[in-house]
């Protein structure tokens, strides 16, 4: 009796070393694009927290430079106007806005006679402030919130030579230099160092006669 062929039988299948090999090597295909997939992803991140914290920063500093130009406007020649304290954390300076001659006591932003930019270390945040000493004074947090830390600010005040000073009257410009820190995933916090240089234009004998 002739026997059936049967195309099953006739079909050899994976051996088990081969199955192994196979899976060994799919795992390492596999754990690779996971590890580009992963830094690819940090990378990634990384970048949009320097982004973001270099935008912020920028923000602050062109509100900082826009307000501190015009410390001591004073177009009636009152000597009313000026600078008030200078410290490396915090800078209070008036200007006559209204250009009446006359310092207005009321907090008001945008217009705000009587101000104050400071480093608060206790909130990890740079302020600024409309009214200190009035008693009523408003204060507003410029740059520093849960996604972004201020680590500190410096102001570094500089003379008509270009060096440094902690005289009122010979300040001229000031270094402003921001380190703040943002989280970034796995990599942790992210830091960066941010400075710019400020004119004081109302300085004598940088103001306009």
């Amino acid at each position: 009796m002739n026997s059936v062929y049967n195309p099953i039988d006739s079909q050899n299948g994976f051996s088990l070393i081969e199955v192994i090999i196979a899976l060994a090597v799919g795992g390492l295909v596999l754990a690779t694009i996971i590890g580009v997939f992963t830094r690819s992803n940090r990378l990634y991140t990384k970048q949009n927290v320097s982004a973001m914290l270099q935008q912020d920063v920028r923000a602050s500093m062109e509100i900082m430079a826009r307000e501190i130009r015009l410390a001591g406007y004073d177009p009636k020649r009152t000597k009313n106007f000026g600078f008030k304290h200078a410290t490396a954390t915090r800078l209070h300076f008036t200007a006559d806005l209204n250009e009446d001659g006359v310092l207005d006591p009321t907090p008001s932003y945008p217009n705000c006679e009587n101000q104050t930019f400071r480093f608060s270390s206790n909130n990890k945040s740079l302020q600024m402030i409309c009214g200190e000493g009035t008693g009523s004074q408003v204060v507003q947090t410029l740059l520093g919130n849960s996604d972004v830390l201020v680590s500190s600010v410096d102001f570094n005040y500089r003379d008509k030579l270009n060096q440094p000073t902690t005289f009122i009257p010979d300040i001229r410009g000031v270094v402003i230099t921001i380190v703040a820190q943002a989280p970034a995933g796995r990599d942790g916090m992210l830091t960066r160092r941010y400075s710019t240089w400020i004119d004081f234009r109302n300085a004598a004998p940088n103001a306009a006669l």
